[in-house]
């Protein structure tokens, strides 16, 4: 059978699958004050396209047009289906997974299937299901194994997952099942606590022993701030049974004036009295500029109780914000002594900028070369090549090698090389090539690694993602490297399938991305907020699910800020920054 053909025909199978699948679920939505029309969104026809196009490059059906028309349609991730490669030209059904949501339109789980190519049928292998309590505040999820003797589910782990009324995780409590007297036993538990400011002051670890029948501390941190939510403290304890007791490990005070670190204390555990004492503080001193100009290192002399001066570094900075000269003094007989001089100095031609690393013990003394890095941008590759030399006392020896680049999307590409002292010359280090398009999506990697066998390149990893207008992602090639034709050959592809949410209640989900900046979107653990150019102030912040449900709420400091979504699951969002004008965008939440 042609491929192509083949695939869609596939394609058109799995499509079926899905609707089967849906009318057997009964998948609903339900109003939560917003009319939501719920419907199917065909992927056939965009699919044939993507056959047909160059597998080396993946290109999607852009339509900008359409963009406007969908700011206010949501979609959501039904399922993901694997084919697997034995040859180029030649596929088969290897694995897919079906997401689940609860009728609210809140992610629920997904459920894994291998296909059985002897008996040409989708077999269950794994689940992962969801359950929250009846307030919707805490919840839990179980793994699934699937039994093919018993031809049921058997539980393999969960995580029982308790949050505050912030929606922040106050505790991660994890499980096994034990087959043989079902019933769970607890692993492991990792726990948190919050200020009225809701900062993170505590968080650590128990775990159970199954032998004495208790829970076992295991570590914790503990942070404390200043009235402007600076960290100024913070300690790391692991417990120690045979005591049994906690024993501090490392613990740093820090100072401010301003927004800027002027001191930092560090500090050990003395065992026999249970306490912590200082051995070393770090104090800055800055510039006009806000650059720092001055560090100091002091030792705390325990005995008698105060703190001696150890070393000064001062620093020079020119036009550019780059130090030019370091001092580094040594404090000796109730003074500081120069030990030290580090020079910088930038030259810049036509071609090549060269960078000098010069160094001497006095300044009486002439300067000795110490490195020297030549940067080199060629305009027609778009390519910036660095060398980097070392003086071996009589001659200059080129010790490291990197060539980079950038496009305006945020694709980069690094390829390094490092001297080899038994072959006497350059070897590679890696290749990696970090892939974005047009609209800022990621869209792929490539990995080299060097073998000092063949003395050459070989291929890592790759995989190459393609999107459609609306933003997520749905089909994607994974290759491997064939040894025999030291080339890429396609190993998986997978197809992506969603469902389309259209919410004809524009208010109050209307789409202001211009007004704020959102990184890493999607993210998995924390997303970083700025409003730049916007009024200074305390920002409230809330995010809803896609059917208009609160899901979690907070406060951002002045006109940035960090927001913890590691207990959102997977899918999309709204968030929803100030008020009065408020600042609301879509995230993806993706782990």
């Amino acid at each position: 059978m042609n491929y192509n053909i083949k695939k869609s025909v596939s394609a058109l199978i799995f499509l079926c699958l899905i609707w089967n699948l849906n009318a057997q679920e009964q998948i609903e939505i339900l109003n939560h004050n917003k009319i939501l029309e719920y419907q199917e969104f065909s992927y056939l026809t965009d699919i044939k396209l993507l056959l047909n196009q160059n597998p080396e490059i993946p290109v999607c059906p852009w339509d900008y047009d359409r963009m406007a028309a969908i700011q206010d349609t949501f979609y959501r991730l039904d399922s993901t289906i694997y084919y697997k490669y034995p040859s180029e030209n030649d596929s088969v059904f290897y694995t897919k997974e079906i997401t689940q949501y609860l009728t609210d339109g809140s992610y629920k789980g997904n459920i894994r299937y291998r296909f059985d190519d002897i008996n040409n049928l989708w077999i269950y292998e794994q689940k992962t299901t969801y359950y929250f309590d009846t307030a919707g505040v805490d919840y839990l999820y179980i793994n699934y194994q699937w039994n093919k003797t018993d031809q049921n589910w058997r539980p393999v782990s969960r995580v029982d997952i308790e949050l505050n009324e912030y929606g922040a995780v106050l505790l991660r409590h994890y499980q096994n099942w034990d087959t043989l007297n079902s019933v769970w036993i607890s692993n492991y538990k990792r726990f948190s606590d919050y200020d009225e400011n809701r900062n993170l002051i505590v968080e650590g670890s128990i775990y159970w022993s199954k032998e004495e029948n208790i829970w076992i501390s295991g570590s914790k941190y503990e942070y404390e701030y200043n009235d402007i939510r600076q960290k100024i403290m913070e300690s790391y304890f692991h417990y120690d049974p045979s005591y049994p007791k906690w024993i501090g490990y490392s613990k740093s005070t820090m100072e401010y004036d301003g927004n800027l670190l002027i001191s930092e204390i560090h500090y050990n555990w003395v065992d026999w009295e249970d306490i912590w004492v200082p051995y070393q503080k770090e104090e800055y001193q800055y510039d006009d500029l806000n650059r720092q100009r001055i560090l100091i290192i002091s030792i705390y002399d325990e005995y008698s109780q105060v703190w001696n001066y150890l070393t000064k570094t001062e620093n020079t900075y020119n036009l550019s914000d780059q130090i030019i000269l370091s001092d580094q003094y040594q404090w000796t007989a109730d003074t500081w002594a120069l030990e030290k001089q580090d020079s910088t100095v930038f030259i810049e031609s036509e071609e090549k900028e060269f960078i000098f690393l010069l160094t001497r013990s006095s300044a009486s003394l002439p300067w000795d070369s110490v490195k020297r890095t030549e940067v080199y941008f060629d305009e027609v590759t778009g390519n910036t090549e660095t060398n980097i030399f070392e003086y071996t006392g009589y001659d200059w020896l080129l010790t490291l090698k990197t060539i980079t680049r950038q496009d305006d999307n945020g694709s980069s590409y690094y390829e390094g090389y490092t001297w080899d002292i038994s072959l006497q010359q350059l070897r590679g280090i890696y290749i990696m090539e970090l892939l974005y398009n047009d609209r800022g999506s990621f869209s792929g990697f490539i990995f080299y690694d060097w073998s000092l066998e063949l003395n050459d390149w070989i291929g890592s990893a790759k995989e190459l993602v393609c999107y459609y207008d609306f933003g997520l992602a749905n089909y994607g090639t994974i290759y491997k490297w064939d040894t025999n034709t030291a080339d890429w050959k396609t190993n998986y592809k997978y197809f992506r399938y969603y469902s389309m949410i259209i919410n004809t209640d524009t208010d109050p989900l209307t789409f202001q991305s211009d007004e704020i900046s959102i990184y890493p979107n999607p993210a998995s653990d924390f997303l970083n907020i700025s409003l730049a150019g916007k009024p200074h102030g305390i920002y409230s912040y809330h995010i809803y699910n896609l059917t208009g449900k609160l899901i979690k709420t907070g406060e951002l400091n002045e006109q940035s800020g960090m927001i913890n979504v590691s207990d959102l699951q997977n899918g999309l969002y709204i968030l929803k920054v100030g008020a009065n004008p408020s600042y609301t965008q879509k995230i993806v939440i993706r782990k």
